[in-house]
């Protein structure tokens, strides 16, 4: 049965023990299950402690800054009667004759939307408060075509052939090229639509694969200069999904110009960025090339001596791995794993 050791107890365990990661050397990750549920709980604990000793010393400020924050803005509405917290969220503030608006939450379709148990339209409880309850099957209609307006006297009763009828004479039906009906500008000064259209969505499967490639490349510094990814990125280098499984951008730039190559070869980097794609950067190779290349362009990372390592560990607990990492220039993470004999173990 396959092992492995955990960095944080030491201990040898089998692989069931251990959480899988992806983007790991091995594909597990490097603390076992139990030390992590340990280490959870007790920043749990913590937590609960300090949180404890917070309240303890600022919970009479905070629960005055709380009351006043409360007074100071609308929560107090939720407070009111139904009706009159319906009203409160209505503009009246236009020309005598023109749309009350619902400036309170609206739906995917512009419809003004009042919370309640069960939630209900805002114009449909408008007409509830002055006509009395709608019939079973009836529909509230606009004679103002506003469909934020929650004012009675713009409202009226049809049932849903004459929704329809009267969303056909007033050129209201649906777009069948956009799947979205078209929008009716508000009687404002600055006409500003409560729901502003989303942008049309484009399947990406009517995209070729070279069409959604480079959309995903920033190509406005010129031919000659770096084309960085734009795109999701794993340790620097860009992702890109391509015939079902995801692969490093840059191998997918290469294969576009210059055709297939073998699987074994890498492709390496003129510029020393890892996120640049652009095909004159970009040049094959073995392991070895890319290892040789790694040192000539100093990438590769620090080595330390024994007596280094043996050093850093005598330190531990006395200075943290930030002011280690920044003495010797690496990152904080190379200290940790000096620390834990992750690294370095023949020392």
């Amino acid at each position: 049965m396959p092992t492995k050791r955990c960095c944080h107890c030491h201990e040898v365990k089998p692989l069931s023990a251990f959480n899988r990661l992806a983007s790991s050397s091995d594909g597990y990750r490097r603390d076992c299950k139990a030390c992590i549920k340990d280490y959870r709980e007790r920043t749990r604990e913590r937590q609960a402690v300090y949180m404890r000793q917070y309240w303890r010393d600022n919970g009479v400020a905070l629960r005055a800054q709380k009351r006043e924050h409360y007074y100071a803005s609308d929560t107090h509405i939720h407070r009111l009667p139904e009706v009159e917290r319906f009203w409160a969220h209505v503009d009246m503030s236009q020309a005598p004759e023109a749309c009350w608006l619902w400036v309170g939450s609206t739906n995917p379709d512009g419809y003004g939307t009042f919370h309640r148990k069960p939630h209900v339209s805002a114009h449909r409880f408008a007409w509830e408060i002055h006509n009395g309850p709608i019939p079973p099957g009836l529909s509230i209609l606009h004679t103002c075509d506003v469909r934020a307006c929650v004012r009675p006297v713009h409202l009226f009763l049809g049932t849903q052939k004459d929704n329809m009828q009267d969303a056909a004479a007033k050129g209201r039906t649906r777009n069948h090229h956009t799947s979205r009906t078209q929008t009716i500008p508000l009687p404002l000064p600055n006409p500003q639509p409560l729901n502003p259209p989303q942008r049309r969505f484009i399947r990406k499967s009517s995209m070729s694969l070279e069409g959604r490639f480079w959309e995903k490349v920033d190509r406005s510094h010129g031919p000659k200069a770096c084309w960085p990814w734009i795109g999701g990125r794993i340790g620097g280098y860009g992702v890109f999904r391509a015939h079902g499984r995801v692969e490093r951008a840059h191998r997918v730039s290469y294969r576009l110009q210059y055709g297939e190559f073998l699987a074994s070869l890498f492709v390496l980097h003129k510029c020393n960025n890892p996120a640049c794609v652009n095909p004159s950067h970009l040049s094959l190779g073995t392991p070895a090339d890319n290892s040789q290349d790694m040192l000539q362009s100093n990438r590769h990372s620090r080595l330390f001596s024994p007596e280094e390592v043996r050093l850093i560990r005598s330190l531990e607990g006395t200075i943290s791995a930030r002011l280690l990492a920044a003495r010797y220039g690496v990152k904080s993470l190379t200290i940790r794993n000096i620390w834990l004999k992750c690294t370095h173990k023949h020392v």
